[in-house]
């Protein structure tokens, strides 16, 4: 296992909020898995232009992250797709 290691600048470049929050963007991965056994990794994580939001991208080990069943939670589109 790799570990993300931000460096004290990038860490500075974030702009938390007064209750020393910042949004994140977790593409297909939160606490997952006390009965499935599906798990997900932080692989990759960026921080946007203004340093007030985070993506963590990770890697799925099981078969979905969604109580659903599907690999992820966000399979429903918003629009008529045109």
């Amino acid at each position: 296992m790799s570990v993300i290691q931000p460096t004290p600048e990038q860490l500075a470049s974030v702009k938390f909020n007064a209750d020393g929050l910042v949004p994140v963007i977790a593409q297909d991965v939160w606490r997952k898995g006390d009965t499935s056994g599906d798990r997900q990794f932080v692989r990759e994580a960026y921080f946007d232009c203004d340093g007030d939001t985070l993506l963590f991208k990770v890697e799925q080990e099981g078969a979905g992250a969604c109580h659903t069943g599907a690999r992820t939670c966000f399979f429903s589109a918003f629009g008529d797709g045109s």
